[in-house]
């Protein structure tokens, strides 16, 4: 349009979305186009989250304990001039990792929750199926598994938090710090490890990091009480310290009511206030009742966050499943 009135008109702001494409890390591919005009160039990256753990079923005599959380993918932002980049990029986008599924009614261990699946965006065309390591921007890894299955009231371990990934040979003098990324703070964080399940009670809740992560791991499930004991407690998601705190309420976890009533599914991941970068895991189911009951369990993570544990049972019963996982997410922003 003409301007004969010379009136400065607002700065070009293009935002482009890409979500979950690629089961297989670097598998699928989607493009973005760089727009005309535009001088700077951001790219926000978050990979896909872990599954939560199952919950264990056995006997009283030997406790079950609810299942971990899932760990959260790490995070990536930067940067660009404009005239840095080409004008296509490839980007692929991780899956959230599956959450373990539940066991009973005889005894067994817990089933780990999946990991998920790295984002990258990379600068050269990458065929479908083919990842060419060599052409990486960037990455994000997705968090690892929630650790190994547990087994009586043995925690599943807190698995492996999305990394800091350096690929060889990656462009731009490799991904942990490329060379024209900016030099500001949290270019790339490391994700955070899953909330532990509760051996003989209520899991700990998970807290958001200081370090900038904008995600969370999911929360644990909560363990099988002594006989006669109402269910325990799965871990919630704490995102609220004081009453003066702008965000919501805490992410639930599960509940127990009784000692012969299923315990309640821990809540899912949300983002606390639209629109705000701030993702939250899935919240621990709780333990069935001490005599019996189903575990609950637990709670999808949002993007890039772990699902929460399965909470544990008594033998006869069925423990709760894990949340699956968080998909991963990249944000393209020109201007």
């Amino acid at each position: 349009m003409l301007d004969v009135f010379d009136i400065p008109t607002n700065p070009k702001v293009d935002v482009k979305v890409f979500y979950a494409n690629s089961p297989t890390a670097g598998n699928t591919w989607s493009t973005w186009v760089k727009p005309r005009g535009v001088n700077f160039v951001q790219i926000f990256a978050l990979g896909g989250g872990a599954g939560g753990g199952s919950g264990v079923c056995g006997a009283n005599a030997s406790l079950a304990a609810g299942g971990s959380g899932g760990p959260s993918s790490a995070q990536c932002n930067l940067i660009y001039p404009a005239w840095a980049l080409p004008d296509v990029l490839y980007v692929s986008v991780g899956v959230g990792g599956a959450g373990g599924t539940a066991v009973g009614p005889t005894a067994g261990g817990g089933v780990a929750g999946g990991s998920g699946t790295a984002s990258y965006v990379a600068i050269a065309p990458t065929p479908p199926t083919v990842f060419n390591a060599s052409s990486v921007l960037l990455a994000a890894a997705g968090g690892g598994t929630a650790g190994t299955a547990p087994t009586g009231a043995t925690q599943g371990n807190a698995g492996t938090a999305g990394a800091v990934t350096t690929i060889a040979n990656a462009w731009l003098a490799g991904i942990a710090q490329p060379s024209w990324g900016t030099a500001a703070t949290n270019i790339n964080l490391v994700g955070q490890a899953a909330g532990l399940g509760g051996t003989t009670g209520a899991a700990a809740n998970v807290t958001f990091l200081a370090s900038g992560l904008v995600v969370t791991a999911g929360a644990g499930g909560g363990g099988l009480p002594a006989a006669a004991t109402a269910g325990s407690t799965g871990g919630a998601i704490a995102i609220v310290n004081t009453p003066a705190s702008p965000y919501r309420s805490n992410i639930a976890g599960g509940s127990g009511t009784t000692n012969t009533t299923a315990g309640t599914n821990g809540s899912n991941g949300i983002q606390p206030i639209e629109k705000l970068l701030f993702f939250t895991g899935g919240a621990g189911g709780a333990s069935g009742g001490g005599t019996s009951g189903n575990g609950g369990s637990g709670g999808r993570g949002m993007m890039g966050c772990g699902g929460g544990g399965g909470g544990g049972a008594n033998t006869g019963s069925v423990s709760g499943a894990g949340g699956r996982g968080g998909d991963g997410i990249v944000i393209i922003t020109a201007w």
